[in-house]
């Protein structure tokens, strides 16, 4: 969250976000910010086709011309930083307790043919799912816990999970045990509203709250 714009003083900045529309805390909970020009209290995803749309129809030839030329430089990019992280997550493949990489492919080879979405925030595993995995839907990724928020992901992805109940998708959580015992409680809300929650409890051994973001 910058504390100054970053883009030239005569560029108007338009926000759209449902960020506009959350209650509003006693407190600051927001950290610094910069006011655009417009901000659009809307959803993301409804927007996203229609300003790929307004930005296609005003584009010059010139313009998509350097679009289009970009585009093998960055499949080869990706390509290669794909390759990497395959690369480094066979390293402690076979190791105990199992590694993080390895976990994280594991669960993805369980459900890459489903409809599914991550709804945990990957920090505590070391971003493997972003590394590994192929994200192509915008509902896929919940996000990371606001404010690194203790016992932030169990709640928010049982939340998330009752969110794409009725588009009968499977939410995935990779849950870590000390976030989970501040609020165990949670597992009973998502069994009694049926929520389509697979959830796969990553055991990091510390209270990393503590030992390490704090710290």
């Amino acid at each position: 969250r910058p504390s100054k714009p970053r883009a030239k003083r005569d560029v108007k900045i338009i926000s759209i976000s449902t960020a506009y529309l959350y209650g509003k805390a006693n407190m600051q909970d927001a950290e610094r910010y910069f006011a655009p020009t417009l901000p659009v209290a809307a959803d993301a995803e409804a927007s996203l086709p229609g300003l790929l749309d307004a930005v296609l129809t005003t584009m010059t030839p010139a313009q998509r011309k350097a679009v289009g030329a970009r585009a093998q430089p960055m499949r080869e990019a990706f390509e290669k930083m794909r390759n990497n992280a395959r690369e480094a997550a066979t390293r402690a493949w076979d190791g105990s307790p199992v590694s993080t990489a390895r976990l994280s492919q594991e669960v993805w080879n369980a459900i890459r043919h489903e409809d599914w979405a991550l709804v945990s925030p990957p920090n505590p595993i070391s971003m493997w799912p972003q590394r590994l995995w192929d994200f192509t839907k915008t509902y896929q990724f919940i996000g990371s816990g606001g404010g690194y928020g203790v016992g932030y992901g169990a709640p928010a992805a049982v939340g998330a999970a009752l969110a794409h109940r009725d588009a009968g998708r499977i939410a995935v959580s990779i849950q870590t045990d000390g976030d989970l015992m501040v609020l165990p409680g949670v597992l009973w809300t998502a069994v009694h509203h049926g929520a389509p929650l697979l959830t796969v409890m990553h055991n990091n051994r510390a209270w990393h709250q503590e030992t390490m973001h704090i710290q």
